[in-house]
């Protein structure tokens, strides 16, 4: 697991949100969720990390920060 992944992880179950419901919350799958979580998808469309920012009401840059998404 990356970075970005233990802070999706983090924010999600701080939210007590689902993979499911974080998917459709920021328009992707609940799998995709999982793969971003897991280190396994780890290349996301910016449009996304702005969406899950959003969603968990945190800025994008804190996403990328410290080489999250390396």
């Amino acid at each position: 697991m990356n970075n970005f992944g233990r802070k999706i992880k983090r924010l999600r179950l701080q939210k007590e949100a689902s993979f499911q419901i974080v998917g459709d919350a920021v328009g992707c799958s609940k799998a995709h969720i999982w793969k971003l979580e897991h280190g396994v998808a780890t290349n996301p469309r910016i449009e996304l990390i702005i969406r899950m920012a959003k969603y968990f009401g945190v800025s994008p840059s804190y996403l990328y920060k410290d080489g999250a998404l390396k």
